[in-house]
């Protein structure tokens, strides 16, 4: 009976155990990311939608390091983080700006680009969210340029200013 109690137990923890994600903040699923983002627009919240970015730690440690070598190659870490920052931070002001504080509803997410497979993660480009306005319009926003999938979690690399 112990035994059984013991296999029980390690089943129920193995079973529980949520799956291990790399980066804060990220979703089980592109619907969710992008649940998130809007209710962060909704909400004018610069701060919640600045943590669906990955953070420049998060790039440079993890998701840069896991890139093949001939793209590391290609573009120095550091200027690519600025590139990346830097339209971050502009979309992320342009949305709020013009969509801020408004009801916005998510209808469907895709990705435009097929995705790039890589030895530990996939990168996703193109991320659309069909979203619908307050006013009943419904408008493909590319706000999302880049998103990386990582041990079945995704998270946002890049904001498309």
């Amino acid at each position: 009976m112990k035994k059984y109690f013991t296999v029980l137990i390690l089943f129920w923890m193995t079973a529980c155990t949520p799956h291990k994600t790399l980066y804060q903040h990220s979703f089980q699923t592109p619907e969710r990311l992008g649940e998130t983002i809007l209710k962060a627009i909704s909400e004018n919240d610069s701060s919640r939608l600045a943590k669906v970015l990955m953070t420049e730690t998060e790039y440079k440690q993890i998701f840069y390091k896991s890139l093949p070598d001939s793209i590391q190659q290609a573009m120095p870490v550091d200027l690519a983080w600025g590139f990346v920052e830097q339209d971050s931070r502009k979309a992320i002001r342009r949305y709020l700006a013009d969509y801020g504080g408004q009801h916005i509803r998510l209808q469907k997410v895709f990705f435009r680009f097929e995705p790039h497979r890589y030895e530990n993660l996939v990168v996703h480009r193109g991320m659309v969210m069909e979203v619908l306005l307050p006013n009943g319009e419904t408008e493909s926003w590319r706000l999302v340029n880049v998103v990386v999938e990582q041990n079945g979690y995704f998270k946002v690399v890049a904001f498309n200013d």
